[in-house]
């Protein structure tokens, strides 16, 4: 930015940056680390020579979380508009793919899993999941088996249990969120190594 002046240091006990243009200040800082990696607490804009010495600090969060690699993963769910949360929510989880394999019916998803071993997880829909849990569940030659994460809405509690009946590592319910999803997933990869 021309004309402004940069420092970095110490702010409030951590390390943090301080941007200054013409009688304005954006400062940032400090890093914390969280349950879901690191992240500033706040951004404060104190007005320097501002009317009445206004001065307005802590209005904002953004929380930057920590990457969570994964090779593939598989989303079976047949509402394109499900699909697009779950990647997003995917996304606002930390979660890095080198691919994202979507399958609309259980027909699909089979498919994909028989002609690529590399899958490390698939995250279904439990009732789209319904009709193919024992051929997401069963050990595949050559291959690991992918971590099973169902997800479930309201009044889909019967597909649910079957799911975990199935042997479904980790069932989800509403609401989701993006915390819910990695903790899920952490755990149930660290379970499976």
């Amino acid at each position: 930015m021309p004309g402004a002046s940069t420092t970095s240091g110490t702010f409030e006990g951590g390390v943090g940056a301080k941007l200054e243009r013409g009688g304005w200040s954006l400062e940032l800082g400090p890093l914390e680390l969280g349950p879901l990696g690191i992240g500033l607490p706040g951004i404060g804009f104190p007005v320097q020579g501002g009317p009445a010495g206004m001065a307005m600090t802590r209005c904002a969060s953004f929380p930057m979380v920590a990457r969570l690699p994964m090779r593939k993963l598989l989303l079976l769910d047949d509402s394109t508009g499900l699909r697009r949360l779950w990647t997003r929510l995917l996304r606002d989880a930390g979660v890095v793919l080198e691919e994202l394999i979507e399958a609309n019916d259980a027909a699909a998803a089979l498919q994909a899993l028989e002609r690529d071993a590399t899958i490390d997880v698939v995250l279904a829909d439990a009732v789209a999941a319904e009709s193919c849990l024992e051929g997401l569940t069963k050990p595949r030659q050559g291959a690991s088996t992918p971590l099973i994460v169902v997800y479930a809405s309201e009044g889909a509690s019967e597909a649910s249990q079957r799911a975990r009946e199935a042997g479904v590592a980790v069932v989800l319910e509403k609401p989701y969120r993006a915390e819910h999803l990695r903790q899920a997933l952490e755990e149930g990869l660290n379970r499976a190594a």
